[in-house]
Order: structure tokens, then C-alpha cells, then sequence
């Protein structure tokens, strides 16, 4: 993971724009949280639904927040 951010903020970086390189840095370790909450669910052999439900929400907020910070960094 580590490595990709570090190529794809490169790039952003030095051929397409600084602004865009810093959208990329805010809103990939958002991406990130939201897959690997996402691909653990199926991990858990007893979970019930509240961990699941709960689970979920925590995606939404995460993907509210991201949209928020993509949308004020257009913005500006």
C-alpha cells in the first residue's frame, strides 16, 4: 500500500499538478479504510448484526467525510 501511494502520489505530483497530488494524499488513506473495513466483515465467523450494522455505518461516515474534503478541495 504503502508503495502505490508513494508511485501514484509521484506522478500526480510531478506530471499532472501539486493540487491534485494533494487530493490523492487526503483522500487514498480514506479509500483504504473504507476497503479494508469492507473486506474484513467477511473475516468474522461469529459477528453478529449490531457489528455488522455498525460496521456499515462507520463506511458511511468515512465516505461522507472523504466527499466533504474532495468537495471543499475543488472548491477552492
Amino acid at each position: 500500500m504503502a508503495g502505490s501511494y508513494l508511485l501514484i502520489f509521484c506522478f500526480l505530483l510531478f506530471t499532472i499538478s501539486p493540487h491534485w497530488a494533494q487530493i490523492f494524499s487526503v483522500t487514498y488513506p480514506f479509500l483504504a479504510y473504507i476497503y479494508f473495513i469492507w473486506k474484513a466483515n467477511r473475516f468474522f465467523k461469529s459477528r453478529n448484526r449490531k457489528q455488522y450494522n455498525l460496521s456499515l455505518i462507520v463506511i458511511c461516515l468515512l465516505f461522507i467525510l472523504l466527499l466533504v474534503i474532495v468537495f471543499q478541495f475543488l472548491r477552492n
